[in-house]
């Protein structure tokens, strides 16, 4: 009988019930060296991340060796190793000036929809301050509603109405379907039928 590792013919005695490796194959192998165990690494500076990172508990700068990795995601932690450690509490987020936060929602009105906030507030105020499905004011910043296909902005809406047109992939059709279902359920009839239910509703 061949063994299957060593491809050589030997004798059936020189194997141990019915396996096809030979027992002196399977000395050797029984006596090789385990493989040592994989040491993980979390604190090793990858080449795409070299960039030093402000600490967010004593606010220095340092390098990414001073800082522990997450082992799923690959990101920085937002302390060093120090900090961590010694457990020192996050710092405070500081908060931006009015001029600020202005130019900050400028900038992203811009880049998504084309639009400033002189737009957005115009837009607030000739809905008075209400999603435009919506009949009741709410507290909530409206989201800017847009076309997906042709990019023009539509109106400003609640955030459940604008997930919901977007849940519906902003197709008429579909939310005409929805419209007429909530019109006309089937399941009453269907079960009035049956004597599930006495009325239908």
């Amino acid at each position: 009988m061949v063994c299957f590792w060593c491809k050589k013919e030997k004798e059936n005695a020189e194997y141990e019930g019915k396996s096809r490796v030979c027992n002196p194959c399977i000395k050797v192998a029984t006596a090789a060296p385990k493989r040592a165990p994989q040491v993980h690494a979390p604190n090793l500076v990858y080449s795409e991340v070299q960039t030093p990172q402000t600490c967010a508990s004593c606010g220095e700068r340092k390098d990414p060796c001073h800082y522990k990795r997450d082992r799923r995601t690959g990101k920085l932690h937002q302390r060093c190793l120090l900090c961590e450690n010694a457990k020192a509490p996050l710092k405070p987020k500081t908060t931006r000036s009015p001029e600020e936060q202005r130019a900050s929602r400028d900038s992203r009105l811009r880049s998504i929809y084309g639009i400033n906030s002189a737009d957005y507030d115009a837009l607030f105020a000739a809905q008075k301050g209400k999603c435009a499905i919506c009949p009741a004011p709410i507290s909530e910043r409206l989201a800017v509603d847009h076309c997906n296909i042709k990019g023009h902005v539509r109106g400003l809406l609640c955030t459940a109405h604008n997930v919901g047109i977007g849940n519906f992939d902003h197709d008429i059709r579909a939310l005409k379907a929805a419209i007429k279902y909530l019109e006309k359920p089937p399941a009453p009839a269907i079960l009035k039928a049956r004597g599930v239910l006495k009325t239908a509703t």
